[in-house]
Order: structure tokens, then sequence, then C-alpha cells
């Protein structure tokens, strides 16, 4: 027997030159199905003629920010709209270098500061400081922020049942509030200056990290431009939207704003119960009353205003919608959920006579009802929101019959996530 790990390419055997030469064979002549297009021919009509109009530049197809619509525009309109913006000389200025000389000028000047960084210079690429700060970013973030901070739903949710194991009494609202153009509204020396406040407190990383951290922060603020039909155009106010560690920063910049510099000087703020934050959206529970939280907003907004920020929509009463959940009190002030349907969510899912593999029609409508099951508190809400998916499912081409029979796996995976597993429960039926 050849020992596990040596090569032999001299090895010959009768039974295996067989084999191979059958292999082969088969490999050679094989013809290979092609599979079905998962558009129909109204749908593949659909897309010729909307690629044909983008290549014409009539229309402008994009993503909503929320969701999960697709938004389509008139191409002249989003020009016209993105050609006042870059022109409005309060906020850009256009830059004299074209783009290669711009990307290139600012490539010198990543490379020279992180190598002035011997951390970062050894442990992180060259080209990526975004993606080298995040994580250290993340871990001082989160420290700072304290019990602000919500990562996601099942964060919240979390935070809610431990406010609901509280006595609470007298009576209650709920509340919720948001920054307007968080990202473009942020002064980059006002986050730098919060950075270095949140690396006081921090004692588990290395000063030599903090400083990296720092400075390679300040390059991204400062070598941040955008770039519109060949030209340049650096951002005047504002930090970049959208990088590895934007949200990271805009965390921490917000934390030091709200409970550094305007906190103590808003008498309305002993009226929140609660005050828990995801980036700029902010869900409160509050003590007071709904005139009182108006006048709360408005003090906030007077102090906030001198850093560049304005909190703009807002909502309070008994019922609220916060991320992807409708929250609402009931008569022992405890806080419950349902899921929230946003109006541009058009609930369609894979379509099971699309080419994909049986399991991965099973893990959509697993994982989608596994998520109507844990963001919901009631029974009475999860049943109408189960029986509302099912009726999303089937019409993405799912079987009914099919779907009543996996609930059990869905259930068993939510009381007992340690016990179960979706391979090994999930029916094996074709969805």
């Amino acid at each position: 027997m050849k020992p596990k790990g040596i090569s032999h390419p001299d090895f010959s055997h009768p039974i295996l030159d067989q084999v191979k030469t059958k292999l082969l064979g088969w490999v050679s002549n094989v013809e290979l199905t092609t599979p079905h297009n998962n558009l129909n021919v109204q749908e593949l009509q659909g897309k010729k003629l909307l690629l044909d109009l983008i290549n014409k530049e009539k229309v402008f197809i994009t993503k909503a920010d929320k969701g999960g619509a697709t938004l389509v525009f008139d191409f002249q309109k989003v020009v016209d709209i993105i050609t006042a913006e870059v022109s409005d000389t309060q906020k850009y200025t256009k830059l004299n270098q074209s783009v290669e000389k711009k990307m290139e000028e600012t490539r010198k000047k990543i490379v020279s500061t992180v190598l002035a960084h011997e951390a970062a210079a050894k442990f992180g690429p060259l080209y990526r400081l975004g993606q080298w700060s995040s994580p250290h970013l993340t871990k001082i973030s989160r420290a700072y922020c304290g019990e602000e901070y919500i990562l996601d739903t099942p964060h919240l949710l979390g935070q809610i049942e431990e406010f609901n194991r509280e006595q609470t009494s007298g009576n209650l609202l709920l509340a919720t509030l948001d920054v307007e153009a968080l990202y473009p509204s942020i002064n980059p020396q006002l986050a730098l200056t919060a950075m270095t406040e949140a690396f006081v407190g921090d004692n588990s990383t290395a000063e030599g990290i903090k400083a990296a951290l720092t400075d390679f922060t300040k390059l991204g603020f400062d070598e941040s431009f955008v770039t519109f039909r060949g030209s340049c155009y650096k951002p005047l106010i504002g930090i970049p939207t959208g990088g590895c560690d934007s949200r990271q920063i805009a965390d921490i910049f917000l934390h030091w704003l709200l409970f550094t510099k305007i906190k103590d000087n808003i008498t309305q703020w002993s009226f929140v119960k609660l005050f828990r934050r995801f980036i700029d959206d902010c869900f409160i529970i509050w003590k007071g009353t709904t005139r009182q939280f108006s006048l709360f907003v408005s003090n906030l907004n007077t102090l906030a205003e001198n850093f560049g920020i304005r909190f703009g929509s807002w909502e309070i009463g008994k019922s609220v919608n916060f991320l992807d959940l409708t929250l609402y009190l009931d008569e022992q002030n405890k806080v419950q959920y349902k899921i929230y349907k946003k109006p541009t969510d058009a609930r369609n899912y894979l379509r099971t006579d699309s080419f994909h593999p049986p399991h991965v029609f099973r893990s959509v409508a697993f994982s989608q009802m596994l998520r109507v099951v844990s963001r919901n508190s009631q029974e009475n809400t999860r049943y109408e929101d189960m029986e509302q998916l099912k009726t999303d499912l089937k019409r993405s081409g799912h079987d009914l019959e099919q779907l009543e029979d996996l609930e059990p796996a869905v259930y068993r995976r939510f009381v007992a996530p340690e016990e179960d597993s979706l391979g090994s429960n999930i029916p094996p039926q074709n969805l």
C-alpha cells in the first residue's frame, strides 16, 4: 500500500488503468445539461428593455435605502441632482487633478502613512486601511457606547426581555428618534476629538494601535473624494459613507455628543427610562408626556445643531416602529413586539421554479419562518404573521402543505436552538 502523502507518478496497475480509461472516456463524451433560465419570457424581455434604456442613459436603477425595493429614476434628473449637489461650494470643492492623478496621489499617502506604523504595516494590507481599523474600532466603540449600543434586532430583543423583568409603574410611552443625514453631517475634526476621548477610556488596545487608528482615520477624512463625470470633488463637510469603519466612527461620535456634550444640559432627560441606539436610530422608553417629549426633541436639536447634527423625524405613543419591529406596551407596561413590514417591502422570495438545489428553497422558507417566530412576543400576532408569510411564500411557488409540515422544525429551533440543526430536522420534501 502506498504510504499516505507520498506520490508515485510511475505507479501502474491493470485495474487502475482500466478505471482511468473509462473515467476519461466518460468525461470526454458526457453532455452537460443546460439549466433553464430563472427568468420567464416576459421577465427576459423586460430585462432586455431595461438594459437598453440603461445603455442609452434613459433610466437610472438602484436599490432603495431600506425595504429591498428597486427604484427606477429618469437618468437626466439623477444627473441634474448630482450636478447641483457637487456644484454647491458650501459642500464640495472641485479639484484640479484628474481622477487618475488623484487616485495615485492618495495611494502614495496611504502607503507612507501605513509604513509609519509598524503594527499596521506588518499585519494589515496597505490599500485597505478601513479593514485594518474596523475590528479595533468595533471593540473600542462598543465598550465606549456601553448599554446604549444596539448591534441588531436580536440584540435589541435581549435588551427588551431584560427591561421586562423589571417592575415598572406609572405612565410609559415608547418613542423613536433619528438623525437627518448622519454621515454627511458629522464634522470630521469633532469625530477625531470623540475618538480621542474613547481611546482614553480604553485600556485593552496598545497605544501604537490607537496612534495608527487616529492617523488612518484622519487620512481617510482628508483624502476622501467623489468622482462625477471625470472630475474629482472634495467634500467640505461630513465623513465617508459606507466604509468598513464608518459605523464605528459614527457610533463613537454620537455617544460623545449625546452623553458628554448634551445630556447634562437637558432637564427632560430625566424622563428617559431606557435609551438604546442603532447607529442614528434611537429607541426610547419615556416616563413623561408627549408634550414633554416634543420639548425634549426641541432642546436636543438646539444643542446638537451647534455640532452640525439635527434629529429629524420622531414618533411617540403606545406603539412605534423600530428597525424591523413594531414595539408596543401591554397593560402591565411590558414591551411586546411583532414584525414590522416596511411599505417598500414587496415580500418577493426566491421562486421555486428557478434553477437552484432543493435545499436552498427549504432554507429560505425555514429562515423566514424562524424570523416570524422569533420576532413575535405574542402567540396571536405570531400566528397572523406566519399565515401571511405562508401566503407570500406560496406566491413564490412554495407548496402550502409542505410549509405547514416545516413548522414543527421551526418551533423546535426557536425553543431549543442548541439541540436542533437545520439539516437534521427539516422534512426532506421539495418546497
